[in-house]
């Protein structure tokens, strides 16, 4: 997290000299402090991953009634068998890339879509010869793909309160102890930002984002029912085709 924070602010002082500069792909909980550090260096901030709802997003820093730009390019893959995004990701890195250069993984069974810098797509799609033992194709898009963000299901809870460790106990189906295990480890971000508040009040239109499980999306909380109970419902988006 203090790694990806001060490559933002590297990002920032470069733009502050030459009026735009883009960091390289940071995850989503770093994400909460990007407002922050625009202003401290009197700048406007955006951030893009490729694609809607990417969990990992190139951040840009322009000045104010600028257009943002993202170097942001997609390789698409082809095998004879179906992918997976650990193999993916390792065979890529296996190049000798650093992870930052590498956005989201989308598979969908013999085919990929991998985000990366554009610096450093030419080099990726003549390197990446083969995933594990597969032989592989690559392909550099000439444009980004116009993917849908992912449909999310439907979570109906009822809950004592609309605290952080209750939603994610309740929405998960987990112990309140897991729950509390998974933000004593900063694997939860509230609205991009990383918190280990067990107590923190969740309100609707809030978004969990929950390192290894997804993501949670609050639709409604309602009226306490005669027995005091709340009831919840949240829009739940599983890890499966896009992942860090």
């Amino acid at each position: 997290m203090t790694e990806s924070l001060d490559k933002l602010r590297a990002a920032a002082q470069r733009a502050k000299k030459q009026g735009m500069a883009s960091s390289m792909f940071v995850p989503q909980e770093t994400l909460g402090n990007l407002g922050s550090i625009a202003r401290e260096y009197g700048l406007a901030a955006s951030h893009f991953g490729g694609y809607a709802d990417a969990e990992r997003q190139v951040c840009c820093f322009y000045e104010s009634g600028e257009e943002p730009c993202y170097p942001i390019a997609c390789i698409a893959l082809h095998a004879r068998t179906p992918l997976e995004h650990r193999q993916i990701l390792g065979s890529v890195l296996s190049l000798g890339l650093v992870r930052d250069v590498l956005g989201d993984i989308l598979i969908e069974e013999n085919n990929a879509y991998l985000f990366c810098m554009e610096n450093m797509a030419a080099h990726i799609a003549a390197s990446l010869l083969h995933v594990g033992k597969n032989p592989i194709e690559c392909r550099i898009l000439d444009a980004l793909p116009e993917l849908s963000a992912p449909e999310g299901s439907l979570q109906r809870i009822t809950l004592a309160s609309p605290r952080l460790d209750a939603i994610l106990a309740g929405a998960l189906h987990l112990s309140r102890g897991d729950a509390a295990l998974l933000l004593s480890q900063r694997r939860v971000s509230v609205n991009h930002s990383l918190t280990e508040k067990a107590d923190k009040k969740i309100s609707e239109g809030d978004t969990l984002s929950i390192r290894g499980w997804g993501r949670l999306r609050i639709q409604e909380i309602g009226a306490p029912t005669k027995k005091g109970r709340i009831p919840i419902i949240a829009e739940r988006f599983i890890k499966s085709k896009n992942t860090r």
